[in-house]
């Protein structure tokens, strides 16, 4: 019962997205109402089951623990390069990964569908809300975040991370079978990957349908998404007066840059990286919401933790999805998406990763 409440609390801190961000020394730390929800469910369940998650999770998931354990080692070996407070904000950072990994093993112990139903229910509104009453973010440039007006970011305030969110309620749907109103919720969270206007996020939705379709010989369904697709966006082409503008160029000059910069970054230090969420301080960007990683989980990783990093994390996500019936098509989305937007990397969706790969594990 404890249990069970708990994890609505957590949905519903869940969704309220940045509305529940805590932050500290200018934005450098932040953590998450959600977080401390997950700390008061993780405590609960440690007393309940001790040691046992962490002994099945090495069986299953041994480079986790190696990666983590390499992190920790690569943020030592540069320990002495920075000052107090910017070891402080890396470390907080690797606690915070130990943490979601800890609960990724300890929720495996208890029932996840009382979160699922209420953060599926509750987006909903909370999204359509912001959508019609709070179109933009203009009154809040000066905190660093961009404006997306007329577009749907929920109250994630990133429509990339929306359009990342809402990809994995609408696959975990897809593959939920049976669901409380599943065909007008999936409906629902199709429209809204579409209303966020993220282009990648639209065509790494779009590659991980294909890929199930045509694995499944189901032709006819793609030729429906592909014409529903089209027409949305020739509206949105014909009706548009510039606010949206799906032909905008600056943001793919702007992530080309950022890829040349985290580029010349790794060359210099391609074996071991900076150390883990250290890429604030080489960029000298402190304040910017983008300014602690690049536009690319995966070269995030490059830089942060080297190559052997990289290795051990591509080891880790393939290790995860291993016994997993549908984690491949949640890792083939995320991973598109992550190419060119740090999404695998933002605790939103990391999280919510974590826990629907649980809940597809459990079925098996």
């Amino acid at each position: 019962m404890i249990s069970k409440v708990l994890m609505i609390l957590l949905a519903l801190g869940f969704s309220f997205g940045h509305l529940g961000r805590i932050s500290f020394l200018d934005q450098q730390i932040n953590g998450y109402l959600y977080e401390i929800v997950l700390l008061i469910l993780l405590l609960f369940l440690f007393f309940r089951f001790r040691f046992k998650p962490l002994i099945e999770g090495y069986k299953n998931y041994f480079w986790f623990f190696w990666l983590i354990f390499y992190l920790l080692v690569s943020f030592l070996i540069d320990l002495k390069k920075y000052n107090y407070q910017q070891n402080l904000i890396a470390f907080l950072y690797q606690i915070r990964l130990i943490f979601y990994f800890l609960g990724f093993l300890y929720l495996k112990k208890v029932d996840l569908k009382p979160f699922f139903v209420v953060l599926i229910l509750v987006t909903v509104p909370l999204s359509l809300t912001q959508f019609f009453l709070y179109p933009n973010l203009r009154n809040l440039l000066y905190l660093g975040w961009d404006p997306h007006i007329f577009r749907l970011f929920g109250l994630f305030f990133d429509t990339y991370v929306a359009a990342a969110i809402y990809g994995l309620i609408f696959l975990f749907l897809f593959f939920k079978k049976k669901f409380f109103l599943r065909k007008f919720l999936l409906t629902i969270y199709f429209l809204f990957i579409l209303l966020t206007y993220s282009r990648l996020g639209l065509i790494s939705f779009l590659i991980t349908l294909f890929i199930y379709f045509i694995i499944n010989k189901n032709y006819q369904k793609i030729l429906l998404i592909s014409g529903m697709v089209f027409i949305f966006i020739f509206l949105v082409l014909k009706f548009d007066r510039g606010a949206i503008n799906l032909n905008r160029m600056f943001s793919i000059k702007a992530r080309v840059i950022d890829y040349q910069k985290g580029i010349s970054f790794f060359v210099k230090k391609p074996i071991f990286g900076y150390g883990y969420n250290r890429i604030r301080f080489i960029k000298n960007e402190s304040v910017s919401h983008s300014g602690a990683s690049f536009s690319s989980s995966f070269l995030t990783v490059l830089v942060g933790a080297g190559l052997i990093g990289f290795f051990l994390f591509i080891k880790s996500l393939f290790q995860l999805i291993n016994k997993n019936k549908f984690g491949v098509y949640f890792l083939i989305f995320l991973g598109f998406f992550s190419l060119a937007d740090n999404v695998l990397l933002h605790p939103f969706i990391l999280s919510l990763l974590l826990m629907t790969v649980i809940l597809f594990d459990k079925q098996r």
